[in-house]
C-alpha cells in the first residue's frame, strides 16, 4: 500500500467529507422548511421553491425561524 499517496489525498478527502456534510445539513433544513410550510398552510409556490433551493444552511435556519414566529412567508 502506498501511504504517501494516501496522505496526499487526505486533505481533499476531508474537504469532500466536510462539503458533503454541509450539503446534507442544508438538505435536511430545506425539507424541514417544506414540512413547516405544509403544517402552517403556507403555499410553496414555484418562486418560493427556487428561493429555498438558493439558500444556504444559515438562510434556511433564518427562514424557518421567521415562519415559526410569523406563521407566514416573509415579505419580499
Amino acid at each position: 500500500m502506498n501511504y504517501d499517496a494516501i496522505k496526499e489525498q487526505l486533505p481533499s478527502f476531508q474537504l469532500g467529507l466536510a462539503k458533503g456534510h454541509a450539503e446534507g445539513q442544508a438538505d435536511a433544513a430545506r425539507r424541514g422548511v417544506e414540512r413547516l410550510c405544509r403544517v402552517l398552510g403556507v403555499e410553496l409556490t414555484e418562486e418560493r421553491q427556487l428561493q429555498l433551493g438558493a439558500l444556504d444552511l444559515a438562510g434556511l435556519e433564518q427562514l424557518a425561524a421567521q415562519l415559526e414566529q410569523h406563521r407566514a412567508w416573509p415579505p419580499a
